[in-house]
């Protein structure tokens, strides 16, 4: 049900994402597409995203129900082990689906299904993969800002207002916004790594450092935060939506 819900959102935000990705593509943003074909990569986006984020949450609840004695380990389990394997975890399905959507938002080819049989023939499985080390070089760090910002804003705002309950949807909604805009916006020069990585059709070694290194150097530092306004515009929303709704059936559940 969590799942459901933020992916719907996450679909109805494509125009922005594929906005994002041409702002971020080595070729520029017209070149890329500029603003035609607005939803290109919308079916295998439909197709991958529920499986992801079920198999995050499903990784991220199971480790943080696992109790801990020591409160360090606790804190440090919750915080950081929870969101990074979860993360690890959800990217064997998140990759595979990013490559073929943004290849379908920035390049000639506009169909997943064309994408997808370009990609197998010219790069095999490992060109579904391109960029998985540079995917979880930008998700572990989102997630260990995201979701550790999240649950301390619902405990202030609990503290604060003097609430001995368990939060609503946009009480825990309006938490998870903000955690995903600071995450968002901190986080895009590694999502801009990405992209280049994943738009390149070559069979070069990447090193994402070095990647940086270059855009900076060629580009200027304004491009390291290509795209940070659409990504942390639609992020923002989803967090929203994403975080208040699971809230919402954790609540459920737990009085079942």
């Amino acid at each position: 049900m969590v799942s459901v819900h933020y992916e719907t959102t996450k679909m109805s935000s494509i125009i922005v994402d594929t906005v994002k990705t041409r702002l971020q593509s080595k070729n520029g943003f017209f070149k890329s597409g500029g603003f035609k074909g607005l939803y290109r990569g919308l079916g295998i986006v439909s197709a991958g995203s529920v499986p992801g984020s079920a198999l995050f949450f499903s990784i991220y609840e199971g480790i943080r129900r696992q109790k801990v004695e020591n409160t360090r380990l606790e804190a440090f389990k919750n915080n950081f082990l929870a969101p990074s394997i979860a993360e690890m975890g959800a990217c064997m399905v998140r990759v595979p689906v990013e490559v073929v959507k943004q290849r379908c938002q920035a390049t000639a080819i506009s169909s997943s299904t064309e994408n997808l049989k370009l990609i197998m023939a010219k790069e095999g499985v490992p060109g579904l993969y391109r960029g998985f080390t540079a995917t979880l070089c930008r998700e572990v760090p989102f997630s260990i800002i995201q979701f550790p910002i999240w649950e301390a804003l619902k405990k202030f705002y609990q503290k604060k207002s003097g609430i001995d309950r368990d939060l609503g949807f946009f009480e825990s909604g309006s938490c998870g916004a903000i955690s995903g805009a600071i995450a968002a916006s901190t986080t895009t020069p590694l999502d801009v790594a990405k992209t280049r990585i994943m738009l390149d059709q070559t069979n070069g070694s990447y090193n994402i450092a070095r990647i940086l290194s270059t855009v900076y150097k060629n580009e200027g530092a304004g491009a390291l935060f290509a795209g940070v306004y659409p990504r942390t515009f639609w992020i923002t929303l989803g967090g929203f939506i994403y975080l208040g709704t699971l809230e919402k059936v954790k609540n459920m559940l737990m009085k079942c």
